[in-house]
């Protein structure tokens, strides 16, 4: 139940360690200690948080990287030092450790995410404005934010609601206050192209007197039992008692201890356990009383890492080793408000991973200018009412008209911003496919397009033809930044052969900037600009 090993380090630039309050990206070496272990904890300064990622990047002196995993989901904490060197302590598992010899940054990311899974794919419409909070009193107050932030023509996605829309924060139940909230989605999804988010916390309340989720999933067996032992293991997070008044100026820790559910937690590595699940959440969705039938785009899993309001068990912690380890990492285990289960958290661990892309890039903006940095530091202005998009000269960003909703958007004419670096060449690639398919890469129905610019051409290539998109979209605007010459003349060739567009073409000398406007480049095609 103790672990330690230590390692010298290349050099000081060290990076990594999550799920923690970092004040810097690269670590103080000077003899801090952070813990690592998933738990329901508020971000805070050497406190251990929601994810668990043992694993650090190091620059090395040479200008290379590698990365290292510990791959292990027990209590942990590590120490660094400055000679430069670190130490691991765990209480728990084996020392199973994976390099990654890069040797830059990204490939170690790569090799890193290639070893424990690639990121999951987005849907596009996730990649829009969402709204959010705790503390609704009803559906009424959600339209009504809804019509005002339309009104003050604010992006608006995706909304959720918080356990605020249940009975009593029970799991798959529908408080009388939000009686409209099925409606309200239906309205907002029909009419306005948003999306709508659900939470649901996987701590069923086991003292409901008429209870379908809690008697199935004890037919089914899907809840975590004490160790060796056909008793459920309860704790208390939501939901509160059936029937009871709570008195809201008491501490919550009093609330809790008064008024809240015995709560079992579902054991998710269990084939039943999933099964479970995924029927309580279809009778949400497809509820047989359309009033009631909450059709939700997405789920919000809150507190599926562990988490416990009371510190332990509702009986308290065993004085065993298992709760008593004989070394107490740097880190919060359990509870939420105190130390405290290992009993109850021993089956729960949770490895992420870096996401080191989306799918595409929204642009509108009107700085279009060539600073001329190079090598060097140049203070820029970032007023708090706009926004700065800085392009590396060799780079293509594919853009889209924005909307209110990414369903208006993905209706709405693309285009291309072109910087080019000293020798007049960039690329870039566009991602596209339906935005909402499960699988959509892996099954191949998706667009991939290449953009290449040499000197005065402009080679747009599609590299994987999947998908074609239902709303006939297409290039209508480029913008080449960097051209260092006049240009006044732009030809548009297809298939080897020069064909008709109607465009306009505008050369900023002081910017060295060429515009060109009024194309019909469609989407999921071939083509190749040329100027002079």
């Amino acid at each position: 139940m103790f672990l330690q090993i230590s390692t010298r380090l290349p050099s000081q630039y060290i990076y990594g360690f999550g799920e923690a309050e970092h004040p810097t990206f690269r670590h103080d070496l000077n003899w801090l200690t952070w813990g690592m272990f998933t738990r329901d904890q508020p971000p805070g300064y050497q406190l251990n948080s929601y994810g668990h990622h043992p694993f650090y990047m190091a620059l090395e002196e040479d200008g290379n990287a590698h990365g290292v995993l510990l791959l292990n989901s027990n209590a942990m904490d590590v120490t660094f030092q400055p000679t430069p060197a670190l130490t691991y302590r765990t209480i728990g598992g084996i020392l199973d450790f994976y390099v990654f010899l890069g040797p830059t940054p990204e490939l170690v990311v790569q090799q890193y995410t290639e070893l424990i899974g690639r990121p999951v794919m987005p849907p596009y419409w996730s990649l829009g404005f969402q709204l959010c909070r705790y503390g609704y009193t009803n559906d009424s107050e959600i339209s009504q934010l809804v019509n005002e932030m339309k009104e003050a023509g604010i992006p608006h996605d995706v909304q959720y609601s918080d356990i605020d829309y249940m009975e009593r924060q029970v799991d798959f139940t529908l408080s009388a206050n939000f009686s409209g909230l099925p409606a309200l989605i239906n309205r907002i999804k029909e009419q306005e192209g948003m999306r709508f988010i659900l939470i649901l916390d996987p701590a069923i309340s086991a003292n409901e007197s008429v209870y379908p989720a809690f008697t199935r999933g004890v037919q089914n067996d899907v809840f975590m039992k004490r160790p060796n032992s056909p008793e459920i293991l309860y704790s208390k997070v939501w939901s509160f008692l059936p029937n009871v008044q709570v008195n809201e100026s008491l501490p919550f820790d009093v609330q809790i201890e008064l008024y809240a559910a015995h709560a079992a937690y579902p054991d998710f590595f269990r084939n039943s356990t999933v099964e479970w699940w995924k029927r309580e959440i279809l009778e949400v969705y497809n509820n047989p009383h359309p009033e009631k039938s909450l059709k939700f785009d997405g789920l919000w899993i809150d507190m599926n890492e562990p988490a416990s309001f009371l510190n332990g068990a509702v009986d308290g912690c065993r004085n065993d080793l298992l709760n008593n380890p004989p070394y107490m990492p740097r880190a919060d285990i359990c509870g939420f408000f105190q130390d405290s289960e290992y009993e109850l958290c021993v089956r729960w661990t949770q490895l992420g991973a870096f996401y080191p892309y989306s799918r595409n890039h929204n642009g509108k903006g009107t700085r279009n200018e060539n600073i001329g940095a190079k090598g060097e530091f140049r203070v820029l202005a970032a007023p708090l009412d706009h926004i700065n998009l800085h392009i590396r000269g060799g780079h293509i960003l594919p853009w889209q008209t924005p909307a209110r909703t990414t369903f208006y958007s993905r209706k709405n004419p693309m285009g291309l911003i072109v910087a080019l670096d000293d020798n007049l060449f960039a690329e870039g690639h566009l991602y596209w496919d339906d935005g909402v398919l499960i699988d959509a890469y892996e099954k191949g129905i998706y667009l991939l397009t290449s953009f290449t610019v040499a000197q005065n051409v402009l080679d747009i290539k599609v590299l994987h033809g999947g998908y074609t998109d239902p709303n006939k979209l297409k290039f209508t605007d480029i913008k080449v930044l960097g051209v260092p010459t006049s240009a006044s003349r732009v030809t548009v060739s297809q298939n080897g052969g020069t064909i008709p567009s109607q465009h306009s073409v505008e050369y900023n000398s002081t910017k060295q900037l060429l515009t060109i406007t009024g194309l019909q480049l469609q989407l999921g095609q071939n083509y190749t600009l040329q100027w002079s």
